[in-house]
């Protein structure tokens, strides 16, 4: 997907946070409308060093 380099690092943070969403619904079974209740909900499969990297994940998209 091309788009303007100036956008470039904000795409691509936006774009692991929504891999990691659509992970963590697969994983889980469950659908989550919001990213860090999807990564909630996978808690006691992914673990909480996990959980803490997401949730970093997500924070850092919601700011790009």
């Amino acid at each position: 997907i091309l788009v303007p380099e100036s956008l470039a690092t904000g795409v691509k943070t936006i774009v692991k946070s929504v891999y990691l969403h659509q992970t963590h619904q697969e994983t889980t079974g469950i659908i989550s409308h919001y990213a860090r209740n999807a990564a909630r909900d996978g808690a006691c499969i992914i673990g909480e060093p996990a959980i803490k990297a997401a949730f970093s994940i997500h924070r850092a998209a919601n700011k790009a």
